[in-house]
């Protein structure tokens, strides 16, 4: 195949399953709420520097808290490679003038600045209250026009499934042990002493002319080896200690079920594909995947990922293979808990 020398982009795969739960008093008033989707909450504090907005999670809560009353607590599916596309446009500084290695990044960053003032809240707004709608639609059985006050309405209601008691409640956690690859630097001092020797050797690529010049999947790997290395010194030290000696992490799961529902705490930041294959084995669409702590040790991504680098495949501790163990436990784990 003919190399090129520009990047082409393609989209991956997204997970478009959206889960609501309501819990109800005996006299039929919503007490409670959950709401699931995958996607980066990045809209508004990303890109216009909000930082403590709670982005279109913090709309569509308070479009299902003024349509039900009670509380919604929204949890953010596996998303380490999924952001929602704003249809917004930003005005972009100068290459000059934009941060070290951004010179060709165009995609959404705080150093962007929206075209129209508000722009960001407005599709973040949207996006949080189209997902409330399509979750009270089902909740309800019809229907639901866009709220367009703050005020809850905790009133008896009449659901589209008559609401039950779940016959089981419990909760557990487990252990996942996954190995960690084995060029991942022991200390921060040995990041850094390997990314100032990878630095060398990229430059003395980019010096090379004509025939002896590398191709441009060379300079990209060796691109990519710098920044991973650049990475792991500040990753470095969210890592129990042992860890790196042992090349092995134990990460801890949590589980609640309710009923014939599950709901699984992903530890660190797993991508959309743990998603499918955990509902594949498991309960399908009745397992609910969360995602239980953004970051801490870097993505968990795949084998193809792993090995055609990009910002989630640089950060992940894990060998190619290390997302199959990692799924793998977690399937044997929810199945334990379903007897």
């Amino acid at each position: 195949m003919p190399e090129f020398a520009d990047p082409i982009w393609f989209d991956d795969p997204v997970d478009p399953l959206l889960q609501g739960l309501v819990f109800v008093g005996r006299d039929g008033r919503a007490i409670g709420s959950l709401l699931r989707f995958s996607a980066h909450p990045h809209t508004t504090s990303h890109v216009q520097k909000l930082r403590y907005h709670p982005d279109f999670p913090g709309f569509a809560r308070s479009a299902m808290e003024r349509a039900l009353g009670g509380m919604c607590i929204y949890l953010t599916g596996p998303c380490g490679d999924i952001v929602p596309k704003e249809e917004m446009q930003f005005h972009m500084p100068p290459a000059a003038a934009r941060p070290a290695g951004a010179e060709e990044y165009f995609g959404p960053s705080s150093w962007h600045k929206e075209a129209v003032r508000g722009e960001c809240l407005r599709v973040a707004q949207n996006l949080g209250e189209n997902l409330a709608a399509t979750v009270l639609e089902r909740l309800l059985g019809k229907a639901q026009p866009r709220p367009q006050t703050d005020q809850p309405a905790p009133r008896a209601r009449t659901w589209a499934a008559t609401p039950r008691p779940p016959a089981v409640v419990r909760a557990r956690s487990c252990n996942l042990t996954l190995p960690i690859r084995e060029n991942y630097a022991t200390s921060p001092a040995a990041a850094t002493a390997a990314q100032e020797a990878e630095t060398k050797r990229l430059r003395e690529l980019q010096e090379r002319a004509g025939g002896d010049r590398p191709s441009p999947w060379v300079f990209r790997s060796r691109a990519d080896r710098v920044n991973q290395l650049d990475l792991e010194a500040l990753d470095i030290r969210c890592f129990p200690p042992g860890a790196l000696q042992a090349r092995q992490v134990t990460l801890e799961m949590g589980l609640l079920q309710l009923g014939d529902i599950i709901l699984a705490g992903l530890p660190s930041e797993p991508c959309v594909g743990s998603s499918f294959r955990l509902r594949a084995n498991t309960l399908g669409g009745r397992l609910w995947t969360v995602s239980q702590a953004n970051g801490w040790i870097g993505y968990l991504v795949g084998s193809f990922d792993s090995l055609s680098g990009g910002y989630e495949g640089v950060r992940t501790p894990l060998p190619p293979n290390g997302l199959v163990q990692y799924d793998t436990q977690a399937c044997n784990a929810i199945r334990e808990m379903l007897g």
